[in-house]
């Protein structure tokens, strides 16, 4: 791994949420710290001082801990995405604020995180990523993909998981803000009962021997690729069924879509809406 980059994962205790820790040397990062009574308390626990503070958007489970958190280190760095800078901002003012986009990195000790706009969950989303560990907050889940119901559109996130997470690795772990599995999977079941990868993930993520001491599920993007039918959407055989099964929500999203693919990626985020 580049340089010697530690991630800890924290569940919070005010919400459903996942958010991480970084320490690489003497820097020490915090990626989306709901919870900023636990964020302080894990960043005191490594005897260092906070050197950024990083949000992947807007939302408030994801940026709620910010004032706590800068309270107790007013000399750390907030960086988030340009676009959702000032909806981010709008819950605290710190002294050094950084926005960026893609294309842009952050260097964490002797590790860089390279920064991918990833919209769709928000307008301004944006994910990191460090020697085949993503951070990518909202946009995906185990057997999922991020709601569009609060200011997010699901052409744009189409658009994302074709243009920008299809260049990652399928070695690639991605860390989510919240571990929707076994919901997510027992959905991907309801329209697709023969989907038998899902069926052996289902039982991975029911077993207690697969999940670590902090509870979160984590899989890689080529896990992923095999069953999520989010990371399907090209295959034939998905789009038949979806416009078989499901007629209406079908032809609903083909008029809004530019091609079958992006109509299975709008047809199976309506349905999950639902389900």
């Amino acid at each position: 791994m580049e340089g010697s980059m530690e991630i800890t994962v924290l569940e919070s205790t005010v919400s459903d949420n996942y958010f991480y820790g970084l320490v690489d040397g003497d820097d020490v990062a915090l990626i989306d710290p709901v919870d900023g009574r636990r964020a302080v308390d894990w960043v005191e626990s490594t005897g260092l001082s906070l050197t950024y503070l990083i949000n992947t958007h807007f939302h408030q489970d994801h940026v709620g801990g910010n004032p706590t958190v800068l309270e107790a280190y007013p000399d750390a760095t907030l960086i988030v995405g340009d676009t959702d800078a000032d909806r981010v901002l709008q819950s605290s003012d710190p002294e050094d604020v950084r926005r960026v986009k893609a294309g842009d990195s952050v260097r964490l000790g002797a590790t860089t995180l390279d920064v991918s706009d990833t919209p769709g969950h928000t307008p301004g989303h944006i994910s990191l990523f460090a020697a085949g560990h993503l951070f990518s907050g909202d946009t995906i889940f185990v057997g999922g993909a991020g709601n569009c119901s609060f200011g997010g559109d699901p052409g744009q996130l189409y658009g994302t998981f074709r243009d920008v997470i299809s260049a990652f690795d399928d070695s690639t772990t991605f860390y989510p803000g919240h571990d929707y599995a076994e919901r997510d999977i027992e959905f991907i079941r309801s329209i697709e009962p023969d989907n038998d990868g899902a069926a052996e993930m289902l039982e991975r993520v029911r077993s207690s021997a697969q999940r670590p001491s902090h509870g979160l599920f984590l899989t890689t993007l080529g896990e992923e690729r095999s069953y999520n039918p989010f990371f399907r959407v090209d295959e034939s055989s998905l789009q038949e069924r979806l416009r078989s099964a499901y007629a209406e929500t079908w032809s609903t999203c083909r008029g809004r879509s530019d091609s079958q693919a992006e109509a299975a990626f709008r047809t199976v985020r309506q349905l999950r809406n639902h389900w």
